[in-house]
């Protein structure tokens, strides 16, 4: 490989502003509900988002088309990467920045005909499911080479555990008080990382059954190791990077999130009989839609939320095709998800239910609101999700529980990309492995032996 390989490492998950315009994104922003008006005349001015589900999950390749436009943007990318990628997760859940970086790289490729070589060094998650996942991907995408570990907790020395576990807040402290511990470990963290996360140190690994070493050392011993080796050269200010951000990717929404409810009438009266089964009721009635369906499935406490969101039904439906999607788990005016004609917030768990249609959201529907391409028939030939076989063999529960801890794969790709662009590689020299060994008797007096 040419150069040295980018190091992507994923703590979690990835937040992006969403796109606003600047009649009314002034000095600060003002939060503006998606399908209101508002939201609705300030995008007017945008390019036209996909109409279909097959174009919505061809995003990798749209992404990157307009990021690649710029000659500029198309140079930087492609330096950066030249050299592969080695990519390291915690909190992992199912891997999605993982997931997200296969589909850049396919783009790439498909785009450019240069393929850039990916490896997974180790992926990491305390959740038993999440570890059935990862435990998949090592197996079938990396070989079985990549590392899984249950908990980050254990990448630590275990001088740092326990040290760290010692200065945890106690059961009943307070906000605040918990505040300054957590506060307290990360800037004791900061001052000794050095040795409390060394790069000898050993964990179990559920992939290996075995312990391996958690933060494994590059395989060129030429490579010189510092802290930063890349450099931003992108906007300095967060208006100006919301900008250029929005000018890359920002699109009007053309369709609703009626979009996602793909399941089809067999898997929804399969789902309908085990939720009624579990329920301890018999299907009263053969609707796949609407209140019957809901009679059956929903729990007493969940159809009062939905009366309860019909009054705001008028107001918050899209005007096209009368969608109006809510989560029947919260109240309408409580704190969690928003309700309108896009999907919202997934939860771990979330019952999502469109009053417009009728439907209530499967498992897969779930997955491709995130951009998970669960359809082999749609999308690009290479968008198909890896982790599908094993994910679809997972209860509906575990899967809510899943997706809604998971992430949007087009908000990565869109982080990763404009990220890409925007940064260089620093000038670093090129040491010799033998000058990084400590130097010999005979180089001490500068003779050599000759002499």
């Amino acid at each position: 490989m040419q150069g040295d390989a980018v190091s992507l490492c994923c703590p979690g998950g990835y937040r992006l502003g969403r796109s606003t315009d600047d009649n009314y994104d002034k000095a600060k922003r003002r939060k503006v509900r998606q399908g209101s008006l508002e939201d609705v005349l300030a995008s007017q001015h945008l390019p036209p988002g996909p109409a279909s589900l097959h174009e919505l999950l061809c995003f990798p390749e749209d992404m990157l088309a307009r990021v690649f436009a710029d000659g500029k943007f198309k140079s930087s990318v492609m330096r950066l990467l030249e050299g592969g990628i080695i990519e390291t997760s915690d909190y992992s859940g199912v891997s999605a920045a993982r997931e997200a970086t296969r589909l850049l790289l396919q783009a790439i490729l498909a785009h450019t005909g240069q393929e850039i070589p990916c490896r997974v060094r180790r992926m990491c998650d305390v959740d038993k499911t999440s570890q059935h996942v990862l435990l998949h991907l090592s197996r079938t995408q990396d070989s079985g080479e990549a590392c899984v570990f249950p908990d980050i907790r254990q990448q630590l020395h275990l001088s740092a555990q326990k040290f760290l576990e010692s200065c945890a807040p106690a059961p009943g402290a307070s906000s605040l008080e918990r505040m300054q511990c957590y506060e307290e470990m990360s800037q004791w963290l900061d001052e000794n990382g050095s040795w409390a996360v060394c790069q000898d140190h050993r964990t179990h690994c559920l992939q290996h059954g075995q312990d391996c070493v958690v933060n494994a050392r590059r395989d060129d011993d030429k490579v010189l190791i510092i802290n930063e080796e890349l450099v931003w050269v992108g906007p300095n200010t967060t208006e100006e990077i919301q900008r250029q951000f929005d000018c890359l990717f920002a699109k009007r929404c053309v369709v609703s999130g009626q979009l996602f409810f793909q399941a089809d009438d067999a898997s929804i009266e399969e789902w309908a009989k085990a939720r009624a089964r579990k329920r301890m009721r018999v299907r009263s009635s053969q609707d796949l839609v609407g209140p019957g369906l809901w009679q059956d499935v929903l729990t007493p406490a969940q159809l009062q939320r939905i009366n309860n969101y019909r009054t705001l039904q008028l107001h918050r439906a899209s005007l096209d095709d009368g969608c109006f999607i809510v989560d029947a788990d919260h109240w309408a005016h409580s704190p969690g998800p928003s309700s309108g004609p896009h999907f919202p917030t997934l939860l771990r768990h979330g019952t999502i239910v469109d009053l417009g249609s009728g439907k209530v959201a499967m498992a897969d529907d779930r997955w491709l609101s995130l951009g998970f391409n669960v359809r082999r028939d749609l999308g690009s030939p290479f968008s198909h999700w890896p982790a599908h076989g094993c994910v679809k063999d997972l209860s509906d529960r575990t899967q809510h529980s899943l997706s809604g801890n998971s992430q949007s794969l087009p908000a990565i790709v869109a982080w990763q990309l404009y990220v890409f662009a925007n940064v260089v590689r620093r000038e670093i020299p090129q040491v010799e492995g033998a000058l990084l060994r400590p130097s010999s008797n005979e180089f001490a007096d500068g003779k050599d032996d000759d002499d």
